[in-house]
């Protein structure tokens, strides 16, 4: 049985993504308990109140602070998880402004904050993905962060120009990041590298297919996929391996309609091309079709297989099955792990490690949070990119928005495992560049799933689905 923390981890931050207009859920998310990166791509707070005379009117009483939050997904089990509730908790006993804190299952929250926008009672602060945020801003129903920011210009300085970029609609920000994270590391046992004459994943893209030819040979499945929830290949392997090719700039064009960069571009087709040659060579387990990235997390931890192409999140799921399968197995294979980077292919070396990655859910505020409101949000975002709680989260294993080294934010190794640790020199290391399915609309992120699955089974052909994609991101234009 897969584990559901981890499956939850990866289905909030980057495979259930919350469109509140467009009635879909999509991927790239994160799960509880010691997490591997993200833990704040768990959380969701929202609260209402009156609305500014240019924005749409606002639900709920002009003097409530309220809380909206996720609690199904964590039950609020982590540190980080404690130390914002405990936040907002003490934010009540203050009594300046009456808050209330409403608990919400995580089933619930999309129809209930879907709710809340179309009735213009848009809560004060709410956690949202990057591609609703066109359509939140549209309607009037967000409070830009920029005012705030060049109020205190230290507190802006701290936070990652990049991953506040996915925040960025017109110009102006509306949301912080929770925590950030990729969505491909290659994960990769060791002991089965060395037996083939390997110490560690080839830098070089031909090189790794040799590899897999050669581990294939020895009877074991040389690379896990799991792509029945149809995001485990696109946007776990597909991604990096189109940013082997294609670098920042060309998907700041593509997104925002500019200098003509499509999806329909001849180094996304040879991308395709390279990646598909790990299916084609027979390189990974036969029901790849059938099971989905838990089902394929659970080949890996059984010791089934050499090599899993997946998201940060699987480290939490390492860690936990090593402490609690009482076989032994898990605990091995948990030994037995190194992580390395998606391989370059020929001539795209200055590419090698250009990195998918995302921030997942942030924190935006509503339209009716002015005034005392606004500074309590604001205060809120603040608390959440302070070094108290940088420090909860890189010792509790998630990646801050923040640049903690620049804010001299210590941590004690220990309290994390050891492939946490290196998760966090490879990924200070790469050149990230965001993840699709975590910011451009709904009906991209359904045609590039259900495209994929469909060139997996040969119904389509790759120009045909890069065709798709570049309609589905125009439908959206």
């Amino acid at each position: 049985m897969p584990d559901t923390k981890t499956i939850m981890k990866k289905y909030v931050a980057c495979i259930l993504v919350i469109m509140l207009f467009l009635s879909m859920l999509a991927g790239c998310g994160q799960s509880s308990g010691g997490n591997a990166g993200g833990a704040a791509n768990k959380e969701a707070a929202a609260t209402t109140a009156a609305a500014p005379a240019n924005a749409a009117p606002s639900g709920g009483s002009a003097g409530t602070f309220r809380a909206y939050h996720m609690t199904a997904l964590t039950d609020m089990s982590t540190d980080t998880d404690r130390a914002w509730v405990g936040w907002l908790e003490k934010l009540k006993e203050k009594n300046e402004i009456p808050v209330e804190i409403e608990v919400v299952p995580h089933d619930s929250y999309e129809t209930k904050l879907k709710a809340y926008a179309v009735a213009g009672n848009i809560p004060d602060l709410f956690s949202t993905k990057a591609g609703i945020l066109p359509e939140l801003n549209s309607a009037k129903l967000l409070m830009p962060l920029d005012p705030a920011f060049e109020a205190d210009p230290d507190w802006f300085k701290t936070l990652k120009t990049g991953e506040l970029g996915e925040y960025k609609v017109d110009g102006k920000h509306f949301a912080i990041g929770n925590g950030g994270g990729g969505n491909c590391v290659v994960y990769y046992r060791k002991s089965i590298l060395n037996s083939v004459g390997y110490d560690g994943i080839p830098k070089d893209w031909d090189e790794y297919i040799n590899m897999l030819g050669k581990i294939k040979e020895t009877g074991v499945t040389p690379v896990v996929l799991g792509n029945n929830g149809k995001s485990n290949g696109p946007s776990c392997w597909w991604n990096t391996m189109a940013y082997k090719y294609v670098d920042q700039n060309w998907y700041a064009d593509v997104k925002n309609y500019r200098n003509n960069a499509t999806f329909n571009d001849p180094r996304l087709k040879t991308s395709l091309e390279q990646l598909l040659r790990i299916v084609k060579g027979g390189y990974v387990n036969a029901d790849y079709a059938a099971i989905d990235e838990g089902g394929a997390n659970q080949i890996y931890l059984q010791g089934k297989a050499a090599i899993n192409m997946v998201g940060f999140w699987f480290i939490t799921g390492l860690v936990q099955n090593a402490a609690s399968d009482e076989t032994g197995v898990a605990k091995a294979v948990f030994d037995d792990t190194e992580i390395g980077r998606l391989p370059a292919p020929a001539g795209q070396e200055a590419y090698y490690k250009n990195y998918a990655a995302s921030c997942g859910w942030g924190f935006a505020i509503g339209s009716g949070a002015t005034g005392k409101k606004y500074d309590m949000a604001v205060d809120f975002l603040k608390f959440k990119t302070s070094p108290e709680y940088i420090k909860i989260q890189l010792e509790q294993g998630d990646l801050p928005v923040v640049d903690y080294v620049l804010m001299d934010v210590k941590y004690d190794k220990s309290k994390v495992n050891r492939l946490w640790n290196d998760y966090l020199v490879f990924y200070n290391e790469s050149n990230v560049i965001p993840v699709w399915d975590c910011e451009l609309s709904a009906a991209f992120q359904e045609a590039e799933y259900n495209g994929f699955a469909d060139l997996l089974a040969g119904s389509v052909t790759i120009d045909d689905y890069l065709k798709n994609l570049q309609a589905a991101h125009e439908s959206a234009k």
